[in-house]
């Protein structure tokens, strides 16, 4: 897995994460990936913790996200 952080042309703070062949197999097997400062280095903004999960459905990865959320989360699936 590839983590950069950073400001890009525009001057927007990015975090950007690259995935290999092998960290999609792991997610596959259900394995999640966990991105901090303390895991990944500086790149990641103190206090960010970034949770990556596979699942076959929306409604998969409710469930497998469900434990790790409360009333007051709020739940995107964007637009893709």
């Amino acid at each position: 897995m590839m983590v950069a952080g950073g400001q890009n042309s525009t001057g927007e703070r990015v975090l950007l994460l690259g995935l290999t062949r092998e960290n999609i197999e792991e997610l596959i097997k259900g394995r999640p990936i966990r991105v901090t400062n303390e895991t990944h280095g500086r790149v990641v903004p103190d206090g960010v913790s970034v949770g990556i999960v596979y699942g076959e459905t929306k409604a998969d990865l409710l469930r497998i996200l469900a434990p790790c959320m409360d009333a007051d989360t709020d739940v995107n699936y964007g637009t893709s």
